[in-house]
């Protein structure tokens, strides 16, 4: 996911600890819901895939490179 998104979780588990609920009027959302906690919860785990997913990407280009030759700066 985009930058903004895990910056959207990180921002909604702080407001948490702090007892301060979210509530989106644009997006119609609620975050004091059960529903709505449920679907931040999901957004965190999408974000925590697609930084694994990003990471095992990265990984497997540098491997490819150094298999055809390419040598990484700074190593």
């Amino acid at each position: 996911m985009r930058p903004g998104l895990l910056a959207l979780v990180s921002t909604l588990q702080e407001l948490t600890t702090l007892q301060v609920g979210f509530v989106s009027l644009s997006e119609a959302l609620d975050l004091t819901t059960p529903s709505g906690r449920a679907l931040a919860g999901m957004l965190a785990v999408f974000a925590e895939f697609e930084r694994d997913i990003l990471r095992d990407r990265v990984k497997a280009g540098i491997d490819q490179a150094e298999r055809m030759g390419s040598r990484m700066v700074g190593q």
